[in-house]
């Protein structure tokens, strides 16, 4: 049994990329202790896409920000 991510996936060409680092507690885990890492991967796999989720919404936030600023300064220019 091996636990790991998807990194991505290429449909066109019928081939995935996988990764146990996002799994590692700590950096070269994986090398040392492989049970460790296997027994925390649903935790960590979680902590990951909760990562994730705020990352994408920070980004929105301030691409929100942004197209604010700009429909502000284009409401300007008509005055």
């Amino acid at each position: 049994e091996v636990k790991c991510m998807v990194i991505s996936v290429d449909k066109e060409k019928g081939r995935i990329s996988l990764s146990t680092k996002t799994l590692e507690p700590e950096p070269g885990d994986m090398l040392k202790d492989a049970r460790k890492v296997f027994d925390s991967a649903e935790e960590m796999a979680a902590r990951y896409h909760k990562r994730l989720e705020e990352e994408r919404k920070a980004a929105a936030e301030v691409a929100d920000d942004i197209v604010s600023s700009l429909d502000i300064a284009a409401l300007d220019d008509l005055e």
